[in-house]
């Protein structure tokens, strides 16, 4: 129900708990702080609304390359991870935002109007939305391997859209852009079967294969 796509995905591997009397010191605390309060004063419009912080030219650009790939990325995935991909996109950008809003009140400059957030924090959240992508890929290949990729998807739409069984050579008849040899065809329709996509059925007198 798309519900999942909203969540950002964390599962680190497990370490042990290792004690320690480190504690956090006072110029820590303090500077915390701060942030906070900053965060607190950030301008707002005439209805309460945030004011929208723009991108400087060079992370523009990098955000438009960003985009783009990760475009490219999500068309290839399956119906899950491709609704995880497009949330992933605008939460980098909003991760990008944090980095910006918590580096400039950290060295104390005022996020005024003139502020542009900056490459180096537009990375930055680009690379969280990436590892958070990662960890939703492992939890989803861990969960039953329900990934099929845009090859596979096209190929089980035409099967079910014939409604009646297929054969190695059906498909490859039917599908010869995407499946030359039987072989290929033949793995394909496996590769289903092992997903649970498909049900392998065998004619009289036919053997397994």
């Amino acid at each position: 129900n798309g519900f999942l796509a909203r969540l950002l995905i964390a599962r680190p591997p497990r370490m042990p708990v290792a004690w320690t009397s480190a504690v956090v010191d006072h110029e820590c605390k303090e500077a915390l702080a701060r942030l906070f309060e900053e965060l607190l004063r950030l301008r707002h419009d005439d209805e309460g609304d945030p004011v929208p912080i723009p991108l400087s030219p060079d992370a523009l650009s990098e955000w438009i390359r960003f985009h783009d790939e990760h475009a490219v990325e999500q068309a290839g995935l399956c119906e899950l991870l491709a609704a995880s991909w497009s949330k992933l996109c605008g939460y980098a950008a909003r991760l990008a935002l944090v980095f910006f809003v918590a580096e400039e009140i950290a060295h104390g400059r005022p996020v005024d109007a003139g502020a542009q957030v900056s490459l180096s924090a537009l990375r930055a959240g680009v690379r969280c939305a990436r590892w958070f992508g990662g960890q939703t890929k492992a939890l989803v290949e861990e969960l039953g391997g329900i990934e099929l990729d845009v090859a596979e998807r096209k190929l089980l739409a035409w099967i079910r859209g014939r409604g009646k069984p297929v054969t190695p050579r059906i498909v490859m008849r039917g599908n010869g852009k995407d499946y030359g040899t039987s072989e290929l065809a033949k793995a394909a329709l496996d590769a289903l079967v092992a997903a649970g996509k498909l049900r392998r059925a065998f004619r009289k007198n036919d053997g397994p294969g």
